[in-house]
Formats: C-alpha cells, sequence, structure tokens
C-alpha cells in the first residue's frame, strides 16, 4: 500500500500542489469560522456570566416596576423590616471618562449602609475603610478598583471629568478598592458612589433603578413571596438576569456567523469534488496500468479517498490554528456593539472550547472525505482496459461539472 501510495498519490501530488492547498483552504475557511464564532461566543457567555456573580454578590431577586422607570423610595420603605429580606437600593449605569485609554466605566450607586449586606468592598489596604466610607457623604466621590487606577495612572484625590446626559460632569476619586467582589467584575472597570451621589449624576431624584433582594435565612421562593406581598401590585420580583439585552444580541450575531462558515464547507466541498474529479480524469491511464497489474479496485478507492482525507485533515487543523487568532477579533467587534448603549460585557480572555474544535475538526475531514468519495468510485466502475484506453471512460456526473463548480462560485460569492 505504500508503494501505491508513493507512485499513485505523492508523484501526483508533486505535480499538481495549488489544487490540493486550495481543497486545504477551502475547508480551512469554513472550520476557521465555525472555531472562532464558537471561541467568541463561549467567551462573551462566560465574561458576562461571571460579571454579573461578582456584581450580584449575595442576592438573587430584583425588584423593577412594569413601565421600567425605575423605584422609589417608598417601595424600599415597605421592604425594610420585612423578616428574612435584605433590601439594597442600586442604580447601575455606564459612564466614559475623558482623557483616559480604558475609561468605559460600570457605575454602580448604592446605600453603603445596606449595600455591606449584599456585597462585600475590601479598601486599599485591607484595613483602613475611612477613605472608602467618606465616598458616601462625598456628592462628587467616586471609588474605583485600584486595577483600573494603575491602568490609567490615576491616584487618591484624582479629578476626573465624566461624560454624562446631564453634560460633563468632575468627580474625585475618593478612594480605592481591592480585586475582590464586585471589583472583580468587567476586569476592573467597576466604579462605586453613594446613591444620592449617582441620583445627581444621572438625573434620577428620588428613584433607583432597582432594589435588589438577598436572602437572610430564607429559601428563594419565601423571599419572593414575602418581598410581593409587602410591596403590592405594580411591581415585578424576578431573580437577577444573568444577561443583558445587548450581550444577548451580539451573541445572536455572531451565532448567525455560523450560517457563513457552514456556507463556506458547503462551497469546500463543491471545489473537493471538482478537484478529485479532475485529479482522477488526469490518472485514469495510471489506475488502469494498476488494476492491470493486479491493484484492487478497494486499494485504489483507499488510495484516493486517504490522499484527500490528508487534505481535509490539514486543512482542518489549519483551519482551527486560523480559527483561535480570529476570536480575539471577533470578541472585540462583539463587545464594542454589545457596549454601544451601555457597559455590559469586558472579555478578559478567550476562552477555548476543545469541543467545538473537535466538531470542527471531524466535520471539516469528513467533508473532503465525503465530496471525494463520489469521483473516486466513479473511476472504479470501468475495466482496467477500458481505463488503459481512456477513450470509454468518463466520470459519473463529469457533465455536471461546470454547473457544481458554477454553484460553488455562486455560494462564495453570497
Amino acid at each position: 500500500m505504500i508503494a501505491l501510495l508513493r507512485f499513485f498519490s505523492l508523484r501526483h501530488a508533486r505535480l499538481h500542489p495549488l489544487r490540493l492547498l486550495l481543497g486545504a483552504a477551502s475547508i480551512a475557511l469554513g472550520v476557521a469560522l465555525y472555531v472562532s464564532v464558537d471561541a467568541a461566543n463561549t467567551s462573551m457567555i462566560r465574561s458576562f456570566e461571571a460579571s454579573s456573580s461578582d456584581l450580584a454578590g449575595r442576592a438573587e431577586l430584583q425588584v423593577t416596576t412594569a413601565g421600567g422607570l425605575g423605584v422609589d423610595a417608598a417601595a424600599l420603605e415597605r421592604l425594610t423590616g420585612v423578616p428574612g429580606v435584605i433590601a439594597a437600593p442600586v442604580i447601575q449605569r455606564s459612564l466614559t471618562f475623558r482623557g483616559l485609554e480604558d475609561g468605559q466605566i460600570l457605575i454602580l450607586g448604592i446605600d453603603f449602609a445596606r449595600d455591606a449586606a449584599v456585597r462585600g468592598y475590601t479598601p486599599e489596604g485591607q484595613h483602613d475603610p475611612k477613605e472608602f466610607l467618606a465616598a458616601a457623604f462625598l456628592p462628587n466621590a467616586i471609588v474605583l478598583t485600584r486595577r483600573f487606577a494603575e491602568r490609567n495612572g490615576l491616584k487618591k484625590g484624582s479629578r476626573l471629568q465624566a461624560d454624562t446626559s446631564r453634560g460633563l460632569q468632575t468627580l474625585v476619586l475618593a478612594a480605592l478598592i481591592e480585586d475582590s467582589g464586585p471589583a472583580r467584575a468587567l476586569d476592573g472597570n467597576v466604579g462605586v458612589m453613594s446613591i444620592g451621589a449617582a441620583q445627581t449624576l444621572f438625573g434620577l431624584k428620588g428613584r433607583f433603578d432597582r432594589i435588589e433582594l438577598a436572602p437572610d435565612g430564607i429559601p428563594s421562593a419565601e423571599l419572593a413571596a414575602r418581598a410581593r406581598g409587602a410591596l403590592g401590585g405594580g411591581f415585578d420580583v424576578r431573580p437577577l438576569p444573568r444577561r443583558s439585552t445587548a450581550v444577548e444580541v451580539a451573541i445572536a450575531r455572531l451565532e448567525s456567523m455560523v450560517i457563513i462558515s457552514a456556507i463556506a464547507l458547503v462551497v469546500g466541498l463543491f471545489i473537493i469534488y471538482n478537484s478529485v474529479s479532475i485529479s482522477v480524469v488526469e490518472r485514469v491511464r495510471d489506475i488502469g496500468v494498476l488494476r492491470a497489474i493486479g491493484a484492487s479496485r478497494r486499494q485504489i478507492l483507499a488510495a484516493i479517498l486517504l490522499e484527500w482525507t490528508v487534505v481535509g485533515a490539514a486543512g482542518s487543523v489549519a483551519g482551527a490554528v486560523v480559527g483561535i487568532g480570529l476570536a480575539r477579533a471577533f470578541v472585540e467587534m462583539s463587545a464594542a456593539g454589545a457596549n454601544m448603549l451601555t457597559f455590559a460585557v469586558k472579555v478578559q480572555a478567550v476562552e477555548f472550547s476543545w469541543n467545538g474544535a473537535a466538531i470542527a475538526l471531524i466535520v471539516g475531514t469528513l467533508t473532503t472525505v465525503g465530496a471525494s468519495l463520489f469521483p473516486a468510485l466513479g473511476a472504479m466502475g470501468i475495466s482496467p482496459i477500458g481505463l488503459i484506453r481512456q477513450s470509454v471512460y468518463r466520470l459519473r456526473g463529469a457533465s455536471r461539472h461546470g454547473r457544481a463548480f458554477a454553484a460553488g462560485v455562486a455560494l462564495l460569492a453570497g
């Protein structure tokens, strides 16, 4: 079999390397798109879920209004003192600081006293919370993470220019917090303000975006029941969302790229079908000679399939490698789209899925084998004498090669 491959396959590969490269490249394109989209999708979902968990702390439920206009202080008063219910008001908005390279940030407006039972903040140095707590009483104070401050060359007392719906506002960096709890979210691009300062900054006088609820020794179902009983009608009590609408849209756009990768594989199938057909036609006399000296149909078929299996596997591996590189570009593109209206996700590292890569490798290789099978079988149905004469040989479906190629080009262009 080795001698057969050397004479039949390797010699032909040396004579027509571009044809094999074209087949491998067509498979690599589809595999690269699939691997990159799968990795980017996984990275976006895991990053957002991790940030959501860090931001939520102990909170399990949220209270909003049906109209989406925020929750007023009266609702917070109704929840205060309900046994087993810890209620903490939250204002959550995105903000961009001028003059900073990494200036987009998620702001949490909190009631420092109530929020301590829901989220854990670790002041810089881990032993002196005075500066952190002082931010609760300063109207334009903000607390930032140490990571964010170091990346942007900030220190305590730095004045920051923030673009808001009310115009340019000046904030003062009052304190820093360490990398724990909410500070881990969004790669540290998180800021904390007092609820009053956030209401003033974003024009939400007397209102919150939501009230978060944490259980105090009771199950989640009981927590929801007690909250609904205290609030009455007009309020929506539900679990904290693990995905935002912006992230869902970005993920949906990513998943639509899977269709493009499938189209690329179909185009690759047409290209390989025609490449194998041409290569078989060119080697008709060789096949006839091999058959005449004792090579079986099965051996010839195996040689052709093995030849293109190697091409498909090589193209699939190359596509997977390229896909890993493309994943970062897809992640950045999708994250930028998700963060256009609100700072929703920041992917620190691309999460590579071995399962997705394995599926892509298998599908890419099988696509190549499937595309090469039919023209290879066509050559097996002719007698050795007919193959040597070559004039009686006509590959099954050869009349359709032009149409198949045109269809492949049309799919690629589409």
